[in-house]
C-alpha cells in the first residue's frame, strides 16, 4: 500500500506549480466575472453574446497582471521548498496566504457588486470614502443586498478553496527538490512575472485598464476589468495626488484666455425679472436622485409625477438642466454654493473648506431671512450637518429629530413624516424665511410605503414607484400650504442634487444620463412667465445667482454660478463623475477622460477642439480654486 501510494504523489517542478498557481487565479476571476454578469443580468439584455463571451478573454491582461502580484510572495516560498527540505512548511503558510486573499478578494467582488447596483460604478477609492462611516452605509443598504453580499462572499471562498486544495494543496502534490534548477527557473520565472504585471517589459508606461475596453456597452467594460487591479490602482492615484492639482493641462494665463472668450457675456445686458416681488419667501425642494427621466414632459416615462406637471405648467421651466453632481454631498453645494462639483472629491467632506465656500443662506440672513434645512435621513453623513452649520441656519432637522421606528425606513424618515414637519414649521418661522428640504424616497433602499406600482415591460421600476410616492405626498403639501398665510409670497424652487440610473439604462455620462428637473414655481411670478418652457442649456449651479438677480443682491461671491434670465449669458453646463470631466454646451457634448487624458467617443456628441479646451481649462480653474479655499 506504501509503495502505491508513493507512486500516486506526483512531484512538481518550481515553474509548474507556478503556472498552476497562475491558472488558479485565472479560473478565480473567471468566477468573479460571471458572478458579476449573473446579478446584473438585465443589463446585458441589449449586450450581443458573443462580447460578454470576447469579455473573458479580452481581461486576460488585468487578469494576468493581478494573478503576478499575488503569485509574488508564493514564487519566493516555493523556491526555498525546491532549495530547503522545507516543502509541507511551505504548502501551510501558501495555503494560509491563499486563503487570507480569497477571503478579500471576494469581499471586493461582492461589494462592488452592491455598489454597482446603486451607483453603477466599479468599486474605487472613492466609494472607499463611504465606507468610513459603514452604520450609514448599512441604513442605506438593504437587508437584500447585505445578504446578497454576504452570501457571494461565502460562496467565492468556498469555490476558491475547493479549486486549491483539490489542484495545488493535495496531499499526493509535491514540490521536487532540485536545487541545481531552482535557481534558473525562478530567474525566468520573475521576469514573467515583471512581464505581467507590467503588461510586457519594455514599454515606457504600465498596463491601464483601457487595453481591455472595447464595447460600446458600461457593463462589459466594467466586467472586463479586473476588479481587484482597479480597486488598488484608484487608491494608489488618490495617494498621490495628495492636497494639490494635479489636473494642470496648460498654463494658467492660457486657461483663464479659454474661458474669458467663451464666458465673457456682450455688453448689452438682457436680463429680466420674473418676480412680483424682491424679496420673497424662497422654498427648495432638493429632489434625491431625480432623472428627467421621471418627468414625462421632459421626455419621462408618463404618469409618474403628474402634480409636479401642473406645477411646470405654471411655473417657470428649463428643460435642458445638466447635473454638475453626481452625489447628494456634492448636490447640496451645487445649489446652495452655486460652486460646481469636482471631480473625485466633494468640498462637503473636507472641514478645513467649509467656511470658505459660500452659501446662499449666509446673504439671505444678512437680508433679515430666517433659514433652515429639512431631512429625513442623517445629515452627519459625508460632514453635510457640519457644513449647514458652518452656515449658521436657524433650523436644522435630520432624522434625529423623531423616534418613530415604524415609520423609519433604511435611509431615514420618507416625504409623509417630513413634509408635515416642514410646513408646520414654516407655519411658526419669521417671515421672510429659506428654507429647503432633501427628499428621501427616491434613493436607495426604496423602502417607502408603495403607493402606486410601475413596471418598466415586465419589470417592476422602484424608480418611477418612489418618485410617485414623492409626487403624491408633494400635492398633499401644497393642498395644506396654499391655506397659509405665506404662500402667496413664497417662490418654490425644484430641481435635483443629481441625477441617478433610471429605467432607461442610459449609458453613465452621456448627456441623457445628467438631465435633471429644474423649474420656479409660485404666485410670486409675473403672471407672463408662468408655463415658459426655456430650452436653454443651464446648470442646477446657476441657481444661486439667478436668485441673487432677481432679488437684487451681489453675486461676487458666487463666480461660478450664471443669471439664467440673462439671455446675453453663454450657455454651457460643467459636469464631472468619478472617471470623467464633462462639457456641454448647444449641440455640443464632450466627456473627457481623466486617467487617458482624452474624449470619450461613445459617450460624447458632437465636439470639438473648443469644447476640449474649454473642459480642461474650466475643470484646471475650478480644481486650484478647490485647494486654495
Amino acid at each position: 500500500m506504501h509503495k502505491f501510494a508513493e507512486k500516486i504523489t506526483t512531484k512538481y517542478s518550481l515553474t509548474t506549480m507556478t503556472l498552476r498557481l497562475y491558472f488558479f487565479w485565472m479560473v478565480i476571476f473567471a468566477v468573479e466575472r460571471s458572478l458579476f454578469y449573473l446579478m446584473n443580468w438585465t443589463e446585458l439584455a441589449p449586450v450581443p453574446f458573443s462580447e460578454i463571451i470576447f469579455s473573458y478573454f479580452k481581461s486576460w491582461k488585468l487578469d494576468t497582471s493581478t494573478a503576478g502580484y499575488l503569485i509574488a510572495f508564493p514564487l519566493v516560498l516555493n523556491l526555498l521548498g525546491t532549495l530547503f527540505p522545507i516543502s509541507q512548511l511551505v504548502k501551510s503558510i501558501n495555503l494560509i496566504f491563499t486563503t487570507f486573499f480569497l477571503v478579500v478578494l471576494s469581499f471586493i467582488i461582492s461589494s462592488e457588486i452592491a455598489v454597482y447596483e446603486v451607483w453603477q460604478t466599479k468599486l474605487s477609492f472613492n466609494v472607499l470614502r463611504y465606507l468610513k462611516e459603514p452604520a450609514l452605509v448599512m441604513d442605506v443598504t438593504s437587508p437584500g443586498i447585505t445578504l446578497q453580499t454576504t452570501l457571494l462572499s461565502i460562496v467565492q471562498v468556498f469555490i476558491g478553496l475547493l479549486l486549491y486544495l483539490r489542484f495545488i494543496h493535495h496531499q499526493k502534490i509535491q514540490l521536487t527538490h532540485q536545487p541545481i534548477l531552482a535557481i534558473p527557473q525562478f530567474v525566468i520565472l520573475t521576469l514573467a512575472l515583471v512581464w505581467g504585471i507590467r503588461g510586457g517589459l519594455f514599454q515606457m508606461t504600465p498596463i491601464t485598464q483601457s487595453v481591455v475596453i472595447f464595447s460600446r456597452h458600461d457593463i462589459i467594460n466594467w466586467g472586463t476589468i479586473n476588479s481587484h487591479w482597479n480597486l488598488i490602482q484608484s487608491i494608489e492615484n488618490n495617494a498621490r495626488n495628495g492636497e494639490e492639482n494635479t489636473m494642470i493641462y496648460m498654463p494658467k494665463a492660457e486657461a483663464e484666455q479659454y474661458l474669458e472668450a467663451f464666458l465673457k457675456p456682450e455688453q448689452q445686458d438682457s436680463s429680466f425679472n420674473i418676480l412680483t416681488q424682491k424679496r420673497p419667501n424662497i422654498l427648495i425642494f432638493l429632489l434625491e436622485g431625480f432623472t428627467s427621466d421621471v418627468v414625462e414632459s421632459l421626455g419621462g416615462y408618463p404618469g409618474a409625477t403628474p402634480f409636479m406637471e401642473t406645477l411646470m405648467d405654471g411655473g417657470y421651466t428649463f428643460t435642458q438642466c445638466i447635473s454638475s453632481a453626481t452625489r447628494t454631498e456634492q448636490g447640496l453645494t451645487c445649489v446652495y454654493g452655486g460652486y460646481p462639483a469636482q471631480p473625485r472629491t466633494a468640498i462637503v467632506g473636507q472641514l478645513s473648506k467649509h467656511k470658505n465656500t459660500p452659501s446662499i443662506t449666509e446673504e439671505l440672513q444678512k437680508e433679515g431671512y430666517w433659514t433652515s434645512f429639512h431631512y429625513g435621513g442623517e445629515l452627519s453623513y459625508i460632514n453635510m450637518k457640519a457644513w449647514l452649520y458652518t452656515k449658521k441656519l436657524d433650523l436644522i432637522i435630520d432624522e434625529t429629530f423623531w423616534d418613530l421606528p415604524e415609520k423609519k425606513g433604511g435611509l431615514g424618515y420618507h416625504e409623509e413624516t417630513v413634509f408635515p414637519q416642514l410646513l408646520d414649521d414654516l407655519n411658526k418661522a419669521p417671515k421672510p424665511f429659506c428654507s429647503g428640504i432633501l427628499t428621501t424616497a427616491t434613493h436607495d433602499p426604496f423602502d417607502h410605503p408603495k403607493i402606486k406600482t410601475f413596471k418598466v415591460g415586465k419589470v417592476m421600476n422602484h424608480l418611477l414607484d418612489a418618485a410617485y410616492y414623492t409626487d403624491h405626498h408633494l400635492k398633499e403639501f401644497f393642498q395644506a400650504a396654499q391655506q397659509t398665510d405665506w404662500y402667496k409670497n413664497t417662490l418654490f424652487v425644484f430641481v435635483a442634487d443629481h441625477a441617478r440610473k433610471s429605467p432607461r439604462q442610459w449609458p453613465r455620462d452621456c448627456y441623457e444620463s445628467r438631465l435633471i428637473p429644474l423649474f420656479f414655481f409660485g404666485d410670486v411670478i409675473k403672471e407672463k412667465y408662468r408655463g415658459i418652457r426655456d430650452e436653454r442649456m443651464v446648470s442646477q449651479i446657476d441657481i444661486a445667482a439667478s436668485l441673487f438677480h432677481l432679488m437684487e443682491i451681489p453675486t461676487t461671491r458666487y463666480p461660478w454660478s450664471k443669471n439664467l434670465f440673462n439671455h446675453q449669458m453663454p450657455e454651457y453646463a460643467y459636469s464631472s463623475s468619478f472617471e470623467n470631466i464633462i462639457w456641454a454646451s448647444p449641440e455640443k457634448y464632450v466627456v473627457y477622460d481623466i486617467d487617458k487624458n482624452v474624449p470619450v467617443p461613445h459617450l460624447s456628441g458632437a465636439y470639438s477642439k473648443q469644447e476640449i479646451n474649454l473642459v480642461k481649462g474650466y475643470t484646471q480653474l475650478l480644481m486650484e480654486d478647490f485647494f486654495e479655499k
